[in-house]
């Protein structure tokens, strides 16, 4: 398995896949501190009593869709050096097995996001700074409620994606999977997005409901164990 990561690894590195890691924070950050300097005066009396709370739920709410797209991106690309480059049959016939091929594949994309998270949740603390919110006033648990625990809820979507990627050769139809959960994690349609996998990391935001975290464990393990067995059962059109 280390092997596979290791690899898994040195190929992301030459996709020049760290850009999409940085690329998104530092995206949704500029888009949100023009959205504050433009309208500074209106935007600090609507959240005069809670200013990082203001600030960190505007990042959150422009971060989710980020780090969605992040995934599928992310997702398609690290499965795209295979399918192009027709090598799933030489790794699949080398002494690694396919579930740590695919274990690999996973765990990047999970990192890659991860980082990103990290990167959002330091930006949004030093740039809610730069626009003079005072830092002893900071929350913590706002941090972590807008831009750490959403990611963590993505992760049945991650998990999705990484099945699809790596049992399409043609990427269109998990990217397009993967937009339509992005617009359909803006929408509230009461008791069918709720059930997706997209809408949960809006939904705790939201509503804050602990029972998420359950769902999101289940969605993760049954996509990821479903998505293995898929992997390594489809050996014809891998190779």
């Amino acid at each position: 398995m280390k092997t596979a990561i290791v690899v898994e690894g040195w190929k992301m590195k030459r996709r020049g896949l760290w850009w999409l890691v940085f690329i998104g924070p530092f995206g949704v950050l500029l888009l949100q501190y023009l959205n504050f300097t433009i309208r500074y005066d209106w935007l600090i009396q609507q959240h005069k009593d809670d200013l990082w709370g203001g600030w960190l739920s505007n990042v959150g709410f422009l971060g989710i869709p980020a780090v969605l797209l992040g995934v599928a991106l992310v997702a398609s690309q690290l499965a795209q050096v295979e399918h192009q480059t027709g090598m799933w049959s030489l790794l699949c016939a080398l002494p690694v097995s396919k579930g740590n091929l695919y274990f690999a594949k996973w765990i990047w994309t999970l990192v890659l996001i991860l980082i990103s998270t990290v990167l959002l949740s330091v930006g949004s603390i030093g740039v809610g700074a730069l626009l003079d919110f005072p830092l002893d006033e900071l929350s913590l648990q706002d941090v972590l409620l807008y831009t750490v625990i959403p990611t963590l809820l993505a992760i049945p979507a991650l998990s999705l994606q990484v099945w699809l990627s790596t049992v399409r050769t043609q990427q269109v139809l998990p990217l397009a999977i993967g937009i339509f959960g992005i617009l359909v994690s803006q929408m509230m349609i009461e008791g069918i997005t709720e059930l997706l996998p997209w809408r949960w990391p809006v939904s705790y935001m939201v509503n804050q409901e602990n029972e998420l975290f359950l769902w999101a464990l289940a969605g993760a393990m049954l996509f990821f164990v479903v998505g293995m067995g898929h992997f390594r059962r489809k050996e014809v059109a891998l190779s």
